[in-house]
């Protein structure tokens, strides 16, 4: 039955349907078979087209060259800056090692003095 109907479908349904397609300009195809059929897939430019495109293809070039210089120059100054801040960084370690070292040589020097100071008091 199902094999019987394909066979219908192929040999009378299909080419009466393509035939009436035909005949009413396509009218009576779905809109996938029109756009298929008659839509022109390749077009032909003209001169006038071409120079536009590459008129338009030099613009966007030199926008986009700008805008590599633009970011080129955004990255030189975050890198100067960058070096700035590490400069700054040594140099308050070095202060803050400098401030460390001398206050572990004060508390030396407090703990030398009670440890006498103990040890004075010890022997009295």
């Amino acid at each position: 039955c199902y094999t019987l109907l394909r066979l219908l479908a192929a040999l009378l349904i299909i080419p009466l349907w393509i035939a009436l397609g035909i005949l009413s300009a396509g009218w009576l195809w779905p809109p996938q078979v029109r756009e298929g059929i008659f839509i022109q897939r390749i077009s032909k430019k003209g001169p006038i087209d071409l120079i536009n495109e590459v008129e338009q293809r030099m613009k966007q070039v030199k926008d986009l060259k700008k805008e590599v210089k633009d970011l080129q120059d955004d990255v030189v100054i975050e890198m100067a800056v960058d070096r700035k801040e590490v400069v700054q960084m040594k140099s308050q370690l070095v202060d803050m090692k400098s401030e460390i070292t001398s206050e572990m040589k004060h508390i030396k020097r407090i703990m030398t003095m009670l440890f006498e100071l103990q040890s004075s008091m010890e022997i009295d």
